[in-house]
């Protein structure tokens, strides 16, 4: 939600205006935003604005749905190791990583 605001910050700001590449790396550092950073240093003149904003704004809904499917598979295998069923067959089968399921289940517990 940080993110977000600063994401609309910036845009109030600077709406559609180019800014030098040296303040998009800034704002990419700011934003931890490894494209957003690239996208400043690889660009020797002015870069829109809105452009960077948008790319910022779809990085961050791409990062939630992967956090979304990570979280929504955890929550698949915390139920299928409840019912029975074996914590590496699991893992294995949804892609994750065995001490990350036992961890999200020990803190699930608590």
């Amino acid at each position: 939600m940080e993110m977000y605001k600063l994401y609309l910050k910036f845009q109030e700001q600077y709406r559609n205006r180019d800014i030098k590449s040296e303040l998009l790396t800034v704002i990419g550092k700011i934003a931890d935003s490894k494209s957003i950073i690239k996208q400043g240093l690889e660009n020797k003149e002015g870069v829109n604005m809105c452009k960077a904003l948008e790319n910022l704004e779809n990085q961050g809904k791409q990062k939630g749905l992967e956090i979304g499917r990570e979280e929504g598979k955890l929550e698949a295998a915390k139920v299928m190791i409840e019912n029975g069923m074996d914590l590496e067959f699991v893992a294995e089968k949804l892609n994750l990583k065995k001490e990350l399921v036992e961890n999200f289940i020990k803190d699930r517990k608590k």
